[in-house]
């Protein structure tokens, strides 16, 4: 009985954070050290630099 409850305690521990995962986000994201912290991680992943600082190609300039 015991094990059952825990994983109901878990599963639903799961969906309340699901449930509210972007006001949490916002929360946590308020505080300067996370938010520099959760920026700085990103940039080290391949691809989001570059996507985020791409320069604009001849094709998206038509003047």
């Amino acid at each position: 009985m015991r094990p059952l409850i825990s994983i109901a305690l878990f599963i639903s521990l799961i969906l309340v954070i699901l449930k509210w995962r972007y006001k949490l986000f916002n929360t946590l994201f308020a505080i300067s050290i996370i938010r520099k912290l959760a920026v700085r991680l990103a940039m080290n992943f391949p691809g989001v630099q570059s996507k985020l600082f791409d320069e604009p190609t001849a094709s998206r300039n038509n003047y």
